[in-house]
């Protein structure tokens, strides 16, 4: 069960997103769930400047270790691709006994590559501690689940359990990723997750419509209905998050 202070902090986190603005609109629910369990040791690799940009970046470090070095390549110098540096800090971490996890998050233009799809597999056979979001705003990209002998369904991609949620419910990436998470701590291998907005799931939620739903007010209206939510409760979340800012703008201007 999520406590009241979790369900907040999930809120709080989407706010500071919006604030920033600097993220796909998509993407608010999915870095606050994805991140709000990560600890010191753990390392996050976003794929692309777009999909985490300096300012969010700087507001949403895992007390560990934030790699953002798939950057446009600067000074003749190539960066690692990031699947590879999150990869490597599995490995590391596995080797070394620890409860490390490595988190990239991704689009489907990088999962569509082959040396991903590779990486992807050997990341299984060795059970590694790694989380793959791939995220986005259209149709599922992960090819679908192979058939077992026996008929049924395996969710699978390249060896790997795959987790379609909707990225504009941050209560669901919450509770797939805080679970991936732990199955990743656990050494049970790695998991991918697949943050989807404007998707089939969306439609089935409402019916075969798909609105265009706001993942801010969605969770505004689930936390109104447990009583945690006011005008008040809004205005109080917001005002500290642009201190924050303000802190930090004075802190990096000196």
């Amino acid at each position: 069960m999520i406590s009241n202070e979790k369900l907040l902090e999930l809120y709080a986190a989407m706010v500071k997103c919006r604030i920033i603005g600097d993220t796909h609109p998509f993407l608010d629910a999915t870095l606050a769930g994805v991140t709000s369990d990560l600890l010191p040791g753990d390392t996050l690799v976003p794929t692309h400047s777009a999909l985490m940009p300096a300012p969010f970046a700087a507001m949403f470090p895992p007390n560990g270790k934030l790699h953002s070095n798939a950057a446009p390549k600067q000074n003749g110098h190539v960066p690692a691709d990031p699947l590879t540096v999150a990869y490597e800090a599995a490995t590391a971490s596995r080797a070394a006994k620890t409860a490390g996890v490595a988190v990239v998050i991704c689009t489907p233009a990088d999962t569509s590559q082959k040396a991903w799809q590779k990486k992807m597999s050997i990341a299984s056979r060795r059970n590694l501690p790694l989380l793959i979001v791939c995220a986005h705003d259209s149709a599922p990209a992960i090819p679908p689940p192979r058939a077992q002998k026996n008929g049924n369904p395996q969710a699978l991609a390249f060896g790997i359990p795959v987790i379609a949620v909707d990225a504009l419910d941050v209560v669901a990436v919450y509770r797939v990723a805080s679970e991936s998470i732990a199955r990743a701590r656990q050494r049970r291998g790695p998991t991918l997750i697949e943050s989807v907005a404007n998707s089939a799931l969306n439609q089935a939620a409402t019916n075969g419509r798909s609105p265009h739903r706001d993942a801010i007010q969605v969770m505004e209206a689930y936390l109104s209905g447990k009583g945690l939510f006011s005008p008040e409760v809004s205005r109080s979340i917001a005002d500290k998050i642009r201190r924050e800012l303000n802190a930090a703008s004075r802190f990096q201007s000196n």
